[in-house]
């Protein structure tokens, strides 16, 4: 499983337990933050709820 989220003007892609490295944002190297904007949660194989482009 993964998400996409949106911190510090860019978008990561994570999983749980990775750790990355964010611009302007306040802290310290290690803290933990909260992320207001999660853009997507997927697994790693597509269910039936995930969309899917139109055929052409």
């Amino acid at each position: 499983m993964y998400a996409v989220v949106k911190a510090g003007g860019s978008q990561h892609k994570v999983a749980v337990g990775d750790t990355f490295t964010i611009n302007r944002l306040a802290g310290a190297a290690g803290d933990s933050v909260a992320l207001p904007a999660i853009l997507l949660v997927a697994t790693a194989t597509p269910s039936p709820a995930t969309p899917r482009p139109w055929p052409r």
